[in-house]
């Protein structure tokens, strides 16, 4: 299937002419008031909006795209990001060594989508055509088997009691 082309068919590309906008300083701010001020100016831009945002840097380049519910919500964790560890980063701990690299003005694009379905899947899509810096790890492996097109043996399906060995079958 081509991306790129249902993307634009459906108005999420191009994102500068179809997508929400606004700037944000990614660095750490002076005092407290400072960084309220930042959440503030997060929230009138987004409000309780559910939807994905995409981050680009001065040179055009497309940072990173990820999604929300709500928005103000990790867009405020991003910025947090940059200058400090913050709780609830995966558990490889990658956001805020990225965000920290990347500090600096940035424009933040995004998009209302309410569904989390539509959010993961035109997420995925956008990541593909955009190719962001961030590269998010490929999902594990499926822990079931591809679906066919011939029923299976029943000695083929994995067993899922969990005291025996991961290798019976």
């Amino acid at each position: 299937m081509n991306y790129e082309r249902f993307l634009i068919e459906n108005g999420i590309l191009p994102i500068e002419r179809n997508w929400n906008h606004f700037r944000i300083n990614h660095v750490k701010p002076v005092d407290e008031v400072a960084k309220n001020q930042v959440r503030g100016y997060i929230e009138n831009n987004v409000a309780n909006h559910n939807g994905l945002y995409i981050y680009k840097n001065n040179k055009g380049e497309i940072l990173y795209i990820g999604k929300g519910k709500p928005l103000k919500n990790r867009l405020y964790s991003h910025f947090l990001e940059s200058f400090q560890p913050v709780k609830g980063d995966t558990k490889d701990q990658r956001w805020h060594p990225f965000f920290l690299k990347h500090q600096g003005e940035h424009d933040v694009y995004w998009i209302e989508l309410e569904t989390e379905k539509d959010r993961q899947i035109i997420e995925k899509m956008l990541e593909y055509v955009l190719n962001p810096l961030f590269a998010k790890p490929p999902p594990p492996p499926p822990h079931v088997l591809p679906l066919m097109d011939h029923p299976l043996k029943p000695s083929l399906v994995k067993k899922e009691n969990k005291k025996q060995n991961p290798t019976d079958y």
